[in-house]
């Protein structure tokens, strides 16, 4: 889901609102909601820019953190754009971000995506 999701993120267009993401493991003739799909669960603002590749790991800012993608099977080690800590989420820990502890650099493994949250910001759209 999250390798999905992360991949979609990299070239969402926020503005022109270019696309639409689905998800299913369990056959197509379900549709499954995840909070990760509702902004007021998972909403990180404006994108800053285009992503940026580093090997095989992608990252694209946005106002409160960034998208981070490992598109290859071997794990990568990331360091946070800027040096400055932040907290990485997944479909685990997205829902209460004080539970993880801020890192500046982490492990990725492969086929896999991450939110890495920036310091003082909230990962729903109250903030934005």
């Amino acid at each position: 889901l999250w390798f999905c999701f992360g991949s979609f993120m990299l070239g969402f267009d926020d503005v022109l609102g270019n696309g639409y993401v689905a998800f299913t493991a369990w056959g197509y003739s379900t549709y499954r909601f995840f909070d990760e799909f509702d902004p007021e669960h998972l909403h990180l603002g404006k994108a800053l820019g285009a992503d940026q590749a580093s090997g095989s790991v992608r990252l694209r800012e946005f106002e409160d953190g960034w998208i981070v993608v490992n598109g290859a099977e071997a794990t990568a080690s990331v360091q946070v754009p800027g040096g400055a800590p932040a907290r990485v989420l997944d479909h685990a820990s997205f829902d209460d971000p004080s539970s993880v502890s801020p890192v500046q650099s982490f492990t990725l493994p492969g086929w896999r995506a991450v939110v890495l949250l920036k310091e003082g910001k909230q990962i729903g759209n109250a903030d934005n």
